[in-house]
């Protein structure tokens, strides 16, 4: 029978007995809160799904009409970008649908902007298609603004594609209406394209509400390709599942050209499970996910708070905290010191970017058991730092 307290359930034993990478990577008296995978159990109707097209045998050749045409209503209804299902195109995630838009719209040599803190990844993508990334800094003092007179200083001729991340990894930023406006508004006036990561949409804290960028003006929305995924709202990462969209045919066209046998869409187990994940009837999983999640936030705030000199960003996206860590002690040495001796493994800060010094990046998708205990092991290993 299905309790809300699902999501404050997880225990150190039975992580530590389940599959998957996150709990497995370092020795098992580390607790491990450096990966983007929350400890939530799988959504009931979504295991249903993927148990069922196994006892169907569903592994012959696929076709995912069905779920692109559902994919195109949520697209329409939700983000506000009238979409048919022809302009729907699935990938295994958001990395390979942004591996898609460089290969399209950029040469070696070329420039792209990301913002400095920005997802990791993204850096990585952009040099491995021998392109130079431009950073659009933001500043923790102002709650990491997107001041879009600092987006059009690192701009030039040479720039082919802007990276948005929004909800933003790791700063856990939602962007308001009006930085949204200010990117298109730019993007428009320099023709300069759009890859809108849009991963973290349903993790909104408070009342605040996820615009699309594509969805603000007819202009924009044909500069922009947006890419959405479902390892985030419903912990299937190892589905390794996505949808991008972009009303511009040439560019549509363009990008399954250069997918041809190697973007192939998703398999057909991923295609059982879509519907469920995007059927309303299951709102009630993001619903009481993010009452826990509030909880999380709260009680996270409060023993930041208690355990020393850090500063925490305000969470209004994403289950991802990113304090500063005011002790003189660079990410790098204090990932290892807080993974070696204190026996709790974060993110380092400059994974993200030089704007992440003295940060690290903190995983709350979890029990109340879980990260209180990893915090417990932070205030510990603090406690024997001079600062």
């Amino acid at each position: 029978m299905y309790n809300e307290d699902i999501f404050n359930s997880a225990t150190i034993e039975g992580m530590l007995a389940a599959p998957g990478l996150k709990w497995h990577k370092f020795p098992s008296d580390v607790i491990p809160l450096w990966l983007a995978d929350p400890d939530f159990p799988t959504a009931p109707g979504v295991r249903k799904a993927i148990q069922q097209a196994v006892d169907d045998e569903d592994f012959l050749y696929g076709d995912d009409t069905k779920v692109r045409t559902i994919l195109a209503e949520k697209i329409s209804i939700k983000n506000k970008i009238a979409t048919s299902k022809d302009e729907v195109y699935l990938t295994p995630g958001v990395m390979p649908a942004l591996w898609l838009a460089l290969k399209y719209y950029c040469k070696p040599g070329d420039e792209v902007v990301i913002t400095d803190p920005s997802y990791n990844e993204f850096k990585k993508l952009v040099d491995s298609v021998d392109c130079k990334v431009n950073y659009w800094k933001l500043d923790q003092k102002n709650g990491y603004k997107h001041d879009v007179e600092e987006l059009k200083k690192v701009i030039s001729n040479k720039t082919k594609l802007i990276i948005n991340c929004n909800p933003s990894n790791p700063t856990g930023r939602v962007l308001t209406s009006e930085e949204l406006k200010g990117i298109a508004d730019v993007a428009v006036d320099k023709k300069i394209p759009v890859f809108s990561d849009e991963l973290w949409e349903d993790i909104i804290f408070d009342d605040r509400k996820h615009t699309s960028l594509a969805s603000l003006n007819p202009q924009i929305t044909d500069q922009t390709i947006t890419a959405w995924g479902f390892s985030k709202t419903w912990g299937v990462a190892g589905l390794q599942s996505g949808y991008l969209t972009t009303t511009n045919k040439e560019v549509l066209s363009g990008l399954k050209k250069i997918g041809t046998g190697v973007i192939q869409g998703v398999n057909n187990i991923v295609l059982r499970a879509i519907p469920i994940m995007v059927d309303r009837h299951s709102d009630y999983w993001k619903r009481d996910m993010m009452k826990h999640l509030h909880t999380m936030r709260e009680f996270c705030y409060k023993r930041f708070q208690e355990m020393g000199d850090i500063e925490v960003p305000e969470l209004q996206g994403t289950y991802l905290m990113f304090p500063k860590f005011n002790y003189g002690i660079k990410s790098v040495e204090l990932e290892k010191i807080l993974r070696e001796q204190g026996k709790v493994a974060l993110s380092t800060g400059t994974n993200y970017g030089l704007n992440g010094e003295y940060h690290l990046r903190i995983l709350i998708g979890s029990s109340q058991e879980i990260v209180g205990e990893g915090l417990n092991r932070v205030e510990s290993c603090l406690k024997t730092i001079k600062k």
